[in-house]
């Protein structure tokens, strides 16, 4: 079920490659499923496009955490 929710994610960011709330909750889910890198990967481009967005505050305190 996690699977088909991740490939209908990606799909949507397809269509709006810079939908906040879409980048940030694939993040979650890949971060919740142990693929890291690929939650870097999608964070990093919410980090990019919604800088001062508080998904990307919350992204941003994940990731350091991730490199401490």
């Amino acid at each position: 079920m996690l699977d088909t929710a991740l490939v209908k994610m990606e799909k949507a960011l397809q269509m709006d490659p810079g939908h906040l709330k879409g980048l940030f909750n694939i993040g979650v889910m890949y971060y919740n499923t142990g693929q890291i890198d690929s939650a870097r990967h999608y964070w990093s481009q919410l980090l990019e496009l919604h800088p001062h967005s508080r998904e990307a505050d919350i992204a941003r305190g994940i990731i350091i955490k991730l490199t401490i």
